[in-house]
């Protein structure tokens, strides 16, 4: 739907914006819920990552850290394929702000996220995370 028309990718742009302003209001399955949508639109293509560029990764409140942990985590371990993940996440672009927006998700990751992969139980999730964390780094 995204692609039929740019005025829906850029309506679900905003509205996540707004979502992302209000974290700290949301109950954790709502957050839960809208960073495996977010994710979802992310590995299909629907949005990129450039939509992440209003957030702050430096200093996340503890709601906003479960919800971009979520959201990473499920966009490393959803697709089928190691393509999709390396292309999600070169699809930042190029430009200042794109390039902001890469040091704050790459941040994010080695902060929130790499210490999570230890405490994952299923050792085949464990190996795909730290396979496919490397792909996004690069």
């Amino acid at each position: 739907f995204c692609s039929y028309n740019q005025r829906f990718k850029f309506t679900l742009q905003l509205c996540f914006w707004d979502v992302f302003k209000k974290l700290d209001e949301l109950v954790p399955r709502a957050a839960f819920n809208l960073a495996r949508t977010l994710s979802a639109l992310l590995s299909h293509f629907c949005l990129s990552l450039a939509i992440l560029k209003v957030v702050d990764f430096a200093s996340p409140t503890p709601r906003a850290a479960l919800f971009f942990a979520a959201l990473f985590k499920d966009l490393l371990l959803d697709p089928d394929d190691d393509s999709t993940v390396r292309a999600a996440f070169a699809r930042v672009g190029a430009g200042d702000d794109r390039g902001a927006v890469r040091d704050g998700v790459s941040l994010f990751l080695h902060r929130h996220v790499k210490p999570a992969v230890r405490l994952e139980r299923d050792e085949a999730k464990r190996a795909k995370l730290r396979a496919r964390l490397r792909l996004a780094r690069k």
